[in-house]
């Protein structure tokens, strides 16, 4: 579902890009109501976004904004890269959220 999303975002008449402002501001269009982060997997950098929802998954996209992996934790049902990401810095979280946790626009989204 979140494939469809970004990718119909894509093809809606934005321009694939492949720099980081333009990847932070797609997921930012999905996840506007939810926390992005930006972490590390095997040394690339990667974005860890979830929605503000109760139970809702978090998912994760490489530097292009391609769906790498979907961590559900709720229901055990994680791939293995959830559990290899590291050094995960907040850059986006709506407030107010489901976390009890500040609000973050570190790029002014």
């Amino acid at each position: 579902m979140l494939s469809l999303c970004l990718s119909l975002v894509f093809l809606s008449g934005c321009k694939k890009e492949s720099d980081s402002s333009s990847v932070i501001k797609t997921l930012h269009y999905v996840f506007k109501n939810g926390e992005i982060a930006e972490c590390h997997y095997n040394g690339a950098l990667v974005y860890s976004c979830a929605k503000n929802a109760y139970d809702s998954p978090t998912a994760i996209f490489d530097k292009d904004g391609i769906e790498l992996a979907i961590c559900d934790f709720a229901w055990g049902t994680s791939d293995s890269i959830c559990f290899e990401i590291d050094s995960c810095v907040v850059v986006y979280r709506t407030h107010p959220n489901n976390w009890n946790k500040p609000e973050v626009n570190k790029y002014g989204l």
